[in-house]
């Protein structure tokens, strides 16, 4: 579907029902989550224009939420096993082995959006030590000594952040007044933070191709 809401083409079925379907930077391929043949969920690309699929993981467990590197040669994503998720990296043409980017003792974590420049990523985080905990978001710094820090932690759920195009804000939802409201905070530092659109209306997050912030949903620098 274009932005003018017209539906520019359809996907071959393959294995409904979809989960996290993610375009590539180039807008070219769609990463996503699905129970293919082999019975077991995985992630999944579909090249847009040559109509074809192809399987990059065969882990046991569930894989989900793929994320693009901003040069579209790799995938992050999650994989669970039982209730806890660890965060994975294949090639995004299935080729070489899987590397594993975060696998914390006493965390689920799985990847939610990555910096434009490929330096940060954002992964949803819950702490395996309470049972009633609650998501936070933390980053991942793709380099150095890749020491992960919070972005947003609070007693309520923040989760589905989305990097903004330009690398200095992003959005999240949290759940405070007992319903998902988007946030936007500054990037990769919350220094401050502030809620989009007023209570009861509804916000469009996305941040890479085909999905992208509206100079109105952002602050005055």
């Amino acid at each position: 579907m274009g932005r003018d809401g017209k539906q520019a083409g359809s996907i071959t079925q393959q294995g409904a029902p979809y989960f996290t379907p993610t375009l590539s930077p180039d807008g070219d391929r769609l990463a996503v989550s699905f129970s293919g043949v082999l019975g077991t969920i995985g992630i999944w690309v579909f090249d847009l224009r040559r109509g074809t699929w192809t399987r990059i993981t065969f882990e046991n467990g569930v894989q989900h939420n793929p994320v693009w590197a901003p040069d579209g040669q790799t995938v992050f994503y999650g994989s669970r096993t039982g209730e806890i998720n660890h965060i994975y990296a294949k090639a995004a043409d299935g080729s070489g082995s899987v590397r594993t980017i975060l696998a914390s003792n006493d965390a689920s974590e799985y990847p939610t959006s990555i910096s434009p420049d490929g330096r940060y990523l954002v992964y949803d985080r819950r702490a395996l030590t309470d049972i009633q905990a609650s998501h936070d978001l933390w980053v991942l710094p793709l380099f150095g000594d890749s020491k992960p820090f919070p972005i947003v932690q609070t007693s309520f759920d923040d989760i589905n952040a989305a990097v903004a195009p330009n690398g200095k804000w992003m959005a999240y939802q949290n759940n405070e007044s007992g319903h998902m409201e988007v946030y936007i905070t500054p990037f990769p530092g919350a220094a401050r933070s502030g809620k989009y659109p007023p209570a009861g209306e509804s916000a469009h997050i996305g941040v890479e191709t085909g999905r992208s912030f509206s100079s109105s949903t952002l602050p005055a620098t």
